[in-house]
């Protein structure tokens, strides 16, 4: 199995070198390198062959919003890397944030080792994740139990195509913050068509509300 190449950043030494021992046993990822300046980390991500970047978000840091960060979640343009962030999250608001911010991939910083390697592998495949701990955040009882990876891979590809190509268009329309009323002069449609597709997503997707939507249209990667 081809390893995931890891950088780490945070600005706290001793939180860099306890997630580098928790991950540099794991046979599935290679650490390329930590740090806690911006600049650095990026020419890591350029020198070493980067897959991931492990950002670690605490208290008043100066990585938080730094160009790292706005870099890694700009979609329109090829970022280095692609990002996932460790964060301390204590309520739905903090999981809210981090994903309005263009963050698709979200460990709490209470989640184990096993956790934090599969928000890593997921991430290298393109595939939003919220770990159990985010999810419980999030959701509570709501979610469901977490899942291998390669079930979840098999999940998004069931999702994917039981969407037809209108559904993910109203989708994605949607989710942009375009309202439906506008969704449906744009596609020629009708407001009730453009409802009833949404509905109709809304089911196969199997959530209730537009958190739910947000939060698993990331998780199949439909975003």
């Amino acid at each position: 199995m081809k390893k995931v190449r890891l950088c780490i950043a945070s600005d706290r030494p001793a939180v860099c070198q306890a997630l580098a021992r928790r991950l540099e046993s794991l046979p599935c990822i290679e650490l390329v390198g930590n740090s806690g300046r911006a600049e650095e980390v990026l020419a890591i991500t350029q020198r070493a062959g980067c897959d991931v970047v492990l950002q670690v978000r605490e208290p008043e840091s100066g990585l938080d919003q730094s160009a790292l960060f706005l870099r890694l979640v700009d979609s329109t343009m090829a970022p280095p890397a692609t990002l996932v962030v460790q964060a301390d999250l204590t309520r739905r608001a903090d999981v809210l944030t981090l994903l309005g911010s263009g963050v698709k991939n979200i460990v709490s910083a209470l989640d184990d080792a096993d956790a934090v390697a599969q928000a890593v592998l997921m991430a290298h495949m393109g595939i939003g994740s919220l770990s159990p701990r985010a999810m419980d955040v999030m959701w509570g009882s709501w979610r469901a139990a977490p899942r291998a990876v390669d079930e979840v891979r098999h999940s998004v590809d069931e999702i994917r195509h039981s969407l037809s190509r209108r559904e993910l268009e109203v989708l994605r329309l949607y989710l942009a913050g375009v309202p439906i009323s506008k969704i449906a002069r744009d596609t020629g449609r009708s407001v009730n068509t453009v409802s009833a597709q949404k509905k109709s997503l809304m089911r196969k997707m199997n959530v209730q509300d537009h958190v739910q939507l947000v939060a698993m249209s990331i998780q199949y990667g439909l975003v």
